[in-house]
């Protein structure tokens, strides 16, 4: 592949072009770099105000650094070696993970002139992008000196990230800048909506979500939209109005400090088809919220569900197969802090609005 040479100043059109579609939908992005040597970050910072989407470029040029800085792992390096579509998914993953990103691009190559093979010649570069639409990764090959290879990897990498934000965005999977997550009502539900209560993902951790269960949904399953994935506490069912009064009343009485959820595996249930991620072990906090939220629903002509608690998120539904064992890419971890009230509705684009939002607070 040749991308048609240009200078730093062309490349500033499309960080323009990148920034407003950043600034429109509230994202921002962080780099991992290798081959290019922080260039990507260079010429995103050539443009002003670029602190407003921008918040960290990482240069990880030897493995030791992809592994202690982004979380790459050693097995993947040696299975797969520096230069690959494997390694720059998981440098992409440890983009959202360590500054807390909606959006990362991951860059590794074989710049030149020497260090080329014949499975992996000089001009080989391989880049992951992630973002709330998921995480994908290409392997091109530039022409050219080392100098023709970083520039096109430069500009190979913006046009690929502004072509996936500008295709989740007409698919409605992006957010706005407005707010993050699922929306609140517009409007009072009707009578064939369900209700449950679950702890919704910060928007990082959504996009790390969506990230790490890209190339584990198999073909004719329905994924879970990024904007609808959460953890669920308790499903209710369809409410009465007067019912639903009382179950916001007894919400609003419960006490339970902020906690730490830590996604680490992968499952499915086979009766239903479904194909969740979830924790190892289940934090103690969290099962004490599911406990005091089942106690007070019992006042509201609630029965409590006698079955232990297994918090899980949907990926992705119809699934017919089970997972490949330890399939998990790594650790998906945020800070809870609200629990809210949801209804389920159908029809394109998110499934779920909001309906009320409690923060957790100690007793």
């Amino acid at each position: 592949m040749v991308v048609e040479q240009s200078n730093d100043q062309d490349a500033l059109a499309s960080v323009e072009t990148l920034a407003a579609l950043l600034r429109t939908h509230g994202l921002r992005l962080a780099v991992a770099e290798s081959c290019t040597g922080g260039w990507l970050a260079k010429v995103l910072t050539d443009l002003p105000g670029s602190s407003d989407w921008l918040d960290r470029g990482f240069v990880t040029y030897s493995n030791a650094a992809k592994q202690s800085m982004l979380g790459v792992r050693g097995t993947t390096l040696a299975a797969h070696g520096a230069v690959s579509e494997a390694v720059v998914a998981e440098m992409a993953r440890g983009v959202l993970s360590r500054a807390g990103v909606e959006v990362a691009v991951a860059i590794s190559g074989v710049a030149g002139p020497g260090g080329g093979s014949p499975e992996k010649p000089v001009g080989t570069v391989c880049l992951a992008w992630a973002w709330p639409g998921g995480l994908e990764t290409e392997r091109l090959h530039f022409a050219g000196d080392r100098e023709a290879v970083r520039r096109q990897s430069v500009q190979a990498a913006l046009a690929g990230l502004i072509s996936r934000l500008r295709a989740s965005a007409d698919q409605a999977v992006l957010p706005s800048a407005e707010g993050q997550g699922a929306r609140a009502l517009d409007a009072p539900p009707d009578a064939g909506w369900r209700w449950f209560f679950a702890i919704w993902p910060d928007a990082p951790a959504s996009t790390a979500l969506a990230a790490s269960a890209s190339g584990l949904i198999p073909p004719g399953a329905r994924p879970t939209h990024v904007a609808d994935l959460h953890l669920t506490l308790a499903f209710l069912g369809p409410l009465a109005p007067a019912r639903l009064q009382c179950i916001e009343q007894a919400a609003g009485e419960i006490r339970c400090a902020p906690f730490e959820i830590a996604i680490e595996t992968l499952d499915r249930f086979a009766h239903a088809r479904v194909l969740w991620c979830g924790p190892a072990l289940t934090p103690r906090p969290l099962t004490t919220l599911v406990e005091r939220l089942r106690t007070a629903l019992v006042p509201c002509g609630l029965v409590a569900d006698p079955r232990p608690y297994r918090p899980h998120i949907t990926l992705a539904r119809r699934v017919m197969t089970a997972p490949p064992a330890q399939a998990w890419p790594g650790e998906v971890r945020w800070v809870a802090h609200e629990f809210v009230l949801a209804a389920g509705q159908g029809g394109p684009g998110p499934r779920y609005r909001i309906h009320r939002r409690w923060p957790l607070r100690a007793v």
